[in-house]
């Protein structure tokens, strides 16, 4: 699958982060062969990520930046375009898409919990670089 498919309007996608957050989204609009914009939470997104939008059928990865933040009509939210790169058809139900937007979750929740044990263990990322 090269370009992105059609979506009815009602659809709703999941936005999932770099960093694993992975955030339903509604309204998310097709602008084009390559161009997806949607809105998400004020903050969630912080310059130029790599995000996968997932939707029925088919899983859309690109990069994502902040078109508008916040957006006029809608103060508590920013509006964000997604340049997507690849677009991959599956076939599957979803109670499977479901229960994998759940494991992500829980991996977010996982590495957001390792890094605030950084501090109290003592460690340092920047410390623990090796030298070759």
């Amino acid at each position: 699958m090269t370009d992105l498919p059609s979506w009815p309007a009602d659809m709703v996608a999941v936005l999932v982060t770099e960093d694993l957050r992975a955030v339903p989204v509604s309204g998310a609009v097709r602008a084009g062969d390559r161009t997806i914009l949607l809105s998400v939470r004020r903050g969630l997104l912080r310059g130029t990520v790599k995000v996968m939008v997932v939707f029925e059928g088919f899983v859309a990865s690109g990069t994502a930046r902040i078109a508008a933040d916040p957006m006029a009509r809608a103060p508590g939210f920013a509006a964000v375009d997604v340049d997507v790169s690849e677009v991959h058809g599956y076939q599957g139900d979803q109670e499977a898409l479901g229960e994998r937007v759940r494991a992500l979750e829980q991996l977010a929740f996982i590495r957001l919990s390792c890094r605030a044990a950084y501090p109290a263990m003592g460690l340092d990322r920047s410390s623990s670089a090796t030298t070759s």
